[in-house]
């Protein structure tokens, strides 16, 4: 079936957009989740009419359901592929997280429904009949779900789509359940205990309970504005360091407005006598080099470093210093020395990692007094406070 899809909505693959591709294989996901789902739900709410199970009807409804979500997604795939306009300009990418977060929410609402279904057939003990039509059944969708977990997970990868990768999720998921299903009619059979059936039905839920919670915090998480990923933010700093003229990276900044819509911010550091237009030419070629391998836009800042200012080597080895006696983690970077009539002020950004065990106000007030008591008491102190939104740090 994915190869019949993917025929008719990946006819020229090669002069697609990263965008159009995205489209086309959450097209394709959605479409083989609508009809096998809706398949799967006919079959097993037959065969729960058929046997009296609870059970076997849950799954029947957590089937229906699935087919109600692939819909839900192949309206978010297609809203979401929408051009920019005047009021987003940065376009509707996020439209897809938003249709993965309701598709979670029904999910987790289907489970609801189907754990008190059970819990009253607890007290209810209809008789459950298992026939081999039925056995056949449940173990046909135990394989089609293990189909749709595996080409769901591939696409997801493929796109790095959250909202596919959750569908994935949710196939597996209802493996499980299946099993369950199916193991608990053969109990019921070979015991004659009709309750079984109710308990098996109040697993099924747990499980989706489980998926839909699951879902929830992936599909959340990117409208939220969670950290990106760990190895492209390596990569980056790897790419723009390899430049000889470039000295460090920081402030690095991505911001994530759906597949195909990236955007990434950094500051480059430079020594303050070089050339603007070879440091201009370089930051030119990284930039060709990030966009290429990730499909993003980048800017890149470039902050200058003065390397042969005796002063101003001499008070940042001793500021580094202090840094490194209040905590290891803390780090600085736009150091500079400003001389006025009366006072000299030194002016950098200090980098503190989240959940730091000292405020913000602590921090200065321990800087201050450090710098007063070893470098001078004339000197003054004007301190920017930045946060790490590329990387988590480990926090005590």
């Amino acid at each position: 079936m994915i190869s019949l899809l993917s025929h008719f909505f990946l006819k020229n693959e090669s002069a697609m957009t990263e965008i159009q591709r995205h489209k086309a294989w959450g097209m394709i996901s959605g479409l083989a989740g609508i009809l096998l789902n809706l398949l799967l739900a006919l079959t097993k709410f037959l065969a729960g009419l058929a046997t009296g199970s609870i059970a076997v009807t849950a799954d029947a409804l957590n089937n229906l359901s699935d087919a109600a979500s692939s819909i839900v997604t192949l309206i978010g795939f297609r809203l979401s592929s929408q051009e920019a306009d005047p009021e987003h300009p940065f376009g509707h990418g996020r439209i897809e997280y938003l249709a993965g977060f309701i598709v979670s929410l029904l999910i987790l609402l289907m489970a609801v429904e189907l754990f008190r279904d059970s819990v009253l057939g607890l007290f209810e003990s209809k008789p459950v009949h298992l026939t081999i039509l039925t056995a056949a059944i449940l173990l046909l969708s135990i394989a089609v779900k293990l189909y749709m977990f595996a080409y769901n997970r591939r696409i997801g990868r493929l796109t790095g789509s959250a909202t596919i990768l959750a569908a994935a999720t949710d196939s597996l998921s209802d493996v499980l359940a299946t099993g369950v299903v199916l193991v608990s009619l053969v109990l019921t059979r070979l015991t004659g205990l009709n309750r079984i059936d109710a308990i098996a039905g109040i697993i099924v839920a747990s499980f989706i309970c489980k998926a839909g919670i699951d879902s929830i915090r992936d599909t959340s998480s990117p409208l939220l504005g969670q950290a990106p990923d760990p190895n492209m933010v390596r990569r980056i700093e790897e790419i723009v360091c390899s430049y000889p003229s470039i000295l460090g990276v920081h402030d690095l900044i991505i911001h994530n407005y759906g597949p195909g819509r990236i955007y990434v911010s950094l500051h480059a550091e430079a020594p303050a006598n070089s050339r603007l237009l070879d440091i201009h030419d370089e930051l030119d070629e990284a930039e060709d080099a990030i966009r290429r391998e990730f499909g993003c836009e980048i800017t890149i800042h470039v902050d200058p470093i003065i390397l042969d200012d005796p002063e101003v080597l001499e008070k940042t080895g001793q500021m580094l210093g202090i840094l490194e006696k209040i905590d290891s983690r803390l780090s600085m970077h736009d150091f500079r020395i400003v001389h006025k009539k009366s006072k000299t002020k030194l002016v950098f950004d200090l980098l503190v990692p989240y959940g730091f065990h000292l405020s913000d106000e602590q921090i200065l007030t321990q800087i201050r007094e450090r710098v007063h008591r070893q470098m001078g008491a004339d000197l003054v102190c004007s301190i920017h406070i930045d946060r790490d939104f590329s990387a988590d740090r480990q926090t005590q």
